[in-house]
C-alpha cells in the first residue's frame, strides 16, 4: 500500500513539474472580422497539445468580399524549449479568387537545417538558434509579454531567408468586449520607415496575453480589423 502511495505521489509530481515547463494553456480564441462598418469573416487562433511533446498553434480566417471568398490558414508544430516554441513544423495557405499560395517548412534541429517550399521555389539552409517561423513569433511574443521581457525582436524564417521582427509596447487600455471590459497592452510592429504598413494588437492581461485586438492599416488606412469573441482557456493536458 505505501509503495503504490509513494508512486501515485511520484507520478503528481512529475506532472507538475510538465506543466511547469509548459508556459502557456491551450485556449481557442474565436474572432469577427471587420472591413469599415462591415462585418466580412471569421477568425480563429488555437492553441493545443498534441502528446506529451509537441503542441500545435494554428491561425485561420475567412472572408467574403463582394461575394468573393478569401481564406487563410497558418499551422506550426512546435515543442516547449527554454519556456519558449520551438518550431519544428510550419504550413500557410492563401487562397483567393484568383490565386491559391502555399508554403511549407520543416526545421531539423539535430541537423540545424531547414527544408522549405512555397509555390514558386524550393530551399534548404542552415538554421541558426532561436529562429521562429510565423507562428512561434507570435506565440513567443505572447509568452514574453507575460513575463515582461524585453526587447520584443524576433528571427523569422522566411522564404528560405531570415527577418527580424520587433515590436514595440505603446500603452495599455480598457476595452469593452463581449468577454466583458478587458485589461489590455498595445502592441504594434516596428516597420521600416519606407513601409506604409501598421499592425496593432492589443493583448489581455488578465487572460495570459492572448490578442484580443487586431489592426491592419497599409496608405494609412484601415485593411481589416479582427475582434474577439469568445475564448476558450483550458487546464494543462499533463
Amino acid at each position: 500500500m505505501l509503495n503504490k502511495c509513494l508512486v501515485l505521489l511520484l507520478a503528481l509530481f512529475v506532472s507538475l513539474a510538465e506543466a511547469s515547463e509548459v508556459p502557456l494553456r491551450p485556449y481557442n480564441a474565436q474572432y469577427l472580422l471587420l472591413r469599415g462598418d462591415s462585418e466580412v469573416g471569421t477568425g480563429n487562433i488555437q492553441l493545443q497539445p498534441l502528446d506529451q511533446q509537441q503542441w500545435q498553434f494554428s491561425t485561420s480566417s475567412k472572408a467574403s468580399i463582394f461575394f468573393l471568398d478569401f481564406t487563410d490558414t497558418e499551422t506550426s508544430t512546435f515543442i516547449w524549449n527554454d519556456q519558449h516554441a520551438k518550431p519544428l513544423k510550419f504550413s500557410k495557405r492563401t487562397t483567393t479568387p484568383t490565386r491559391d499560395r502555399f508554403t511549407e517548412q520543416t526545421f531539423d534541429w539535430q541537423a540545424m537545417k531547414e527544408t522549405g517550399k512555397n509555390e514558386k521555389r524550393q530551399w534548404q539552409v542552415d538554421l541558426q538558434p532561436g529562429l521562429n517561423d510565423m507562428q512561434t513569433q507570435v506565440l513567443n511574443l505572447q509568452i514574453d509579454l507575460l513575463n515582461n521581457h524585453r526587447p520584443l525582436s524576433y528571427p523569422v524564417s522566411k522564404k528560405g531567408g531570415v527577418k527580424t521582427y520587433e515590436f514595440e509596447v505603446k500603452g495599455e487600455e480598457i476595452l469593452d468586449t463581449p468577454l466583458g471590459k478587458l485589461k489590455t497592452i498595445r502592441v504594434e510592429r516596428v516597420h521600416d520607415a519606407d513601409d506604409d504598413r501598421r499592425t496593432i494588437t492589443w493583448f489581455a492581461k488578465d487572460h495570459q496575453y492572448v490578442p484580443v485586438r487586431l489592426q491592419f492599416f497599409e496608405d494609412g488606412d484601415e485593411q481589416g480589423e479582427l475582434q474577439i469573441q469568445a475564448l476558450q482557456l483550458s487546464s494543462f493536458a499533463n
